[in-house]
């Protein structure tokens, strides 16, 4: 084992170590078990049948924002999806994500630059809409008044980006000009990083000239953790003051643990972070707790699941899956 690789995994397993730390530092263990042994069956058979429907909507949203090829195929992306959720849940620093370039690059033939810019597209309109759905609850749930001006300096900083967007569909090339203009102000050894993502990204943006595709990228970016807030709703249902903006805001910071790259899974940082937003928001630990475990325990299991399956179906190797390390697809792309 490398040294790099093995630094990863001790790392990651000591952020996920921290935050279970913190996770039942603010839980009473033997109540907050006693409520997962409580939750109906019901409950559970829903978040098992939503888990698949997210990453089926990732996949459909991922054909949409993908540049049209005439030489590339865009068959085949839920496996892929699944493959790369797998292998996050089992891997450190988001391995996933690289091997998800790697495999479109290999498989469907587009280029590491497009298949790396695909998922930092993706990436970057999840963090919106997350953003959103961090704001939303803040100007209608009484209890989080207390940060409604954290809300509006998100609703500012969302509009300013949304309005980056409009303009760069007006005018493309004065877009890039004064983007270039503002890169000139920046020391040259983080240009060189900067640079060529910012051209991975503006390859997966050609969808916005369409207005069908851009109509279909914001439906599915909203239908996909809307997915997460009706799993959560679902678990959360008969509690007291548990509503849908409660489940809006507990998603979004879950989505902020996730967003941590080195704990495999996501396990403690998406924990500690879902539980602090669910109390922000006025639910019990324990209740809350019991949730956050649930939610995270089945999205854990179902993707894993389909990720082996077809792993082992589409006979991919772990020679595929090693090289999308980051070292790899940055070589590979400087080759393109």
């Amino acid at each position: 084992m490398k040294r790099v690789t093995a630094l990863q995994i001790a790392a990651g397993v000591a952020i996920g170590a921290v935050g279970v730390w913190i996770f039942l530092r603010q839980v009473d263990a033997t109540e907050m078990f006693r409520e997962m042994r409580q939750t109906p069956f019901w409950k559970i058979t829903i978040v098992v049948a939503l888990s698949p429907a997210t990453l089926l909507l990732r996949a459909w949203r991922w054909k949409v924002m993908l540049p049209q090829r005439s030489e590339c195929s865009k068959k085949g992306l839920f496996p892929l999806v699944a493959i790369g959720f797998m292998v996050n849940n089992f891997f450190p620093a988001r391995i996933g994500e690289a091997a998800r370039a790697v495999l479109l690059w290999k498989r469907n033939r587009f280029t590491i630059a497009e298949s790396v810019g695909s998922l930092l597209a993706e990436r970057f309109l999840d963090v919106l809409v997350y953003v959103l759905f961090l704001i939303l609850p803040i100007v209608f749930l009484p209890k989080l008044s207390v940060i409604r001006n954290y809300g509006v300096l998100l609703a500012g900083g969302l509009c300013g980006v949304l309005l980056c967007f409009f303009a760069y569909t007006k005018n493309p090339a004065l877009s890039k000009r004064v983007a270039k203009r503002c890169l000139a102000i920046i020391p040259v050894r983080f240009r060189t990083v900067i640079i060529p993502i910012g051209k991975e990204l503006i390859s997966n943006l050609d969808w916005l000239f369409s207005f069908k595709r851009t109509v279909s990228v914001i439906i599915l970016s909203l239908l996909t953790p809307l997915c997460y807030v009706a799993m959560v709703q679902v678990l959360g249902y008969g509690i007291t003051g548990f509503d849908a903006w409660v489940s809006m805001f507990g998603i979004a910071f879950a989505a902020i643990g996730a967003a941590i790259p080195l704990a495999p899974g996501y396990v403690g940082t998406l924990h500690a972070m879902m539980l602090s937003g669910l109390a922000l928001a006025g639910i019990a630990a324990d209740k809350a707790g019991a949730i956050v475990v649930i939610y995270h325990a089945i999205g854990y299991v179902a993707v894993a699941v389909m990720g082996i399956y077809y792993f082992f179906n589409l006979k991919i190797s772990m020679k595929e899956i090693r090289e999308s390390k980051g070292s790899e697809v940055g070589r590979r792309s400087e080759g393109e």
